[in-house]
């Protein structure tokens, strides 16, 4: 980070993102942290997934409330607004896999969540599932955790089968009509959560998207000027939502990555346009376009096994193995070994220790 600062000159844009999911985020939280403290650093997100962004302005992520502000922080703006504010932070993805699989959780909510296939670690996805009481799943499409686990599965309207809002990177919020009706029984979220809460005996008092918009402005100071007129007026560009909250950088975890030993290659497991993703699967124009698991290696790597391009070689992590073909590619690094995320047939996850900071592993002809 020393030598970042001494590089820097003039303002930087910070690309911030996981480049690889066979790595613990630890190590890139800790560089943006260190990142942040410097002058005329600024960030663009890579988040990926759908409105991600507009879901933490609303406070869907540990120790967060909606409006940019945390737990610790802004917890006494919501004790009149709200039945109940949360007691502690709670758990991230991989905490409440570890405490379902201890037999802490009597009953586990997935929102458009497929645990057995997208949480990097299979085998804490599989235990963790299995060690839930009653699992509640709301989503758009089957998949396979719910196929497996699901007691009970609530239809959840699609995007335009429903209203609401976009947040994009930047901040600008921008309403998403009803264009079509929703098939069958399925319902929108706003509306799926709203039930659950009074058969769980509390009335979250909407029956509409305006109703909870106007609730967030109220005591978000970020939402303010998101009123109804706002958004009407700004249909093309959205409502920028501007200030920074008050939310005070997480302090270091101090992860540090092993050092490579002369054997072993550092694993990227990356994600491509076309996977083997719920909504892909169910699409028969996008379906045939995911790949199958294959390994790629930089040319002084691959030189080294002696094998040719297309043969099958075994690669061994601390977790466990798996057999793929080898192909070479200049644009992978040396020193590391990449492979597809979501593949047909079998993935790369049984290689993946959700506790390790980095996986290693060891290419080997069969």
């Amino acid at each position: 980070m020393q030598r970042a600062a001494r590089d820097i000159s003039g303002p930087v844009t910070v690309v911030l993102g996981r480049s690889s999911l066979s790595e613990s985020a630890a190590a890139t939280v800790d560089a943006a942290v260190a990142l942040s403290a410097l002058d005329d650093v600024s960030f663009l997100s890579a988040l990926r997934r759908g409105n991600v962004h507009g879901a933490l302005d609303a406070g869907l992520a540990p120790g967060l409330l909606p409006g940019r502000t945390t737990l610790e922080r802004g917890a006494h703006r919501f004790v009149d607004a709200w039945p109940s504010v949360p007691e502690n932070v709670g758990h991230d993805t991989a905490g409440i896999l570890r405490a379902a699989r201890a037999g802490e959780i009597d009953t586990l909510i997935l929102l458009g969540a497929d645990p057995l296939n997208d949480f990097p670690d299979a085998e804490l996805a599989r235990e963790g599932m299995a060690g839930a009481g009653t699992v509640i799943a709301v989503d758009l499409l089957p998949n396979d955790t719910i196929m497996a686990e699901a007691d009970v599965i609530l239809a959840a309207a699609g995007p335009t089968e429903s209203s609401g809002t976009f947040t994009n990177l930047e901040g600008r919020v921008s309403v998403c009509g009803q264009i079509v009706t929703a098939a069958g029984i399925s319902r929108p979220d706003w509306m799926i959560a709203a039930e659950i809460a009074i058969r769980l005996g509390s009335d979250l008092g909407v029956d509409s998207p305006a109703a909870i918009r106007a609730e967030l402005a109220s005591f978000s100071e970020i939402h303010a000027p998101l009123t109804e007129q706002a958004l009407d007026d700004s249909q093309v560009d959205g409502v920028l939502l501007s200030g920074n909250g008050d939310i005070a950088p997480p302090e270091p975890a101090g992860a540090t990555s092993p050092v490579n030993d002369r054997y072993s290659l550092r694993l990227l497991a990356t994600r491509r346009m076309y996977d083997d993703g719920t909504a892909l699967r169910h699409s028969p124009a996008s379906s045939g376009h995911a790949s199958s698991l294959e390994l790629r290696l930089n040319p002084v790597d691959f030189d080294k096994i002696g094998v040719q391009e297309g043969t099958v070689v075994r690669v061994e992590s601390a977790r466990g193995h798996l057999d793929m073909p080898v192909q070479v590619d200049v644009g992978v690094p040396v020193g590391s070994a990449a492979v597809p995320w979501r593949t047909l047939g079998a993935d790369c996850r049984p290689l993946i220790d959700a506790s390790a900071v980095v996986t290693d592993v060891r290419v080997e002809r069969l």
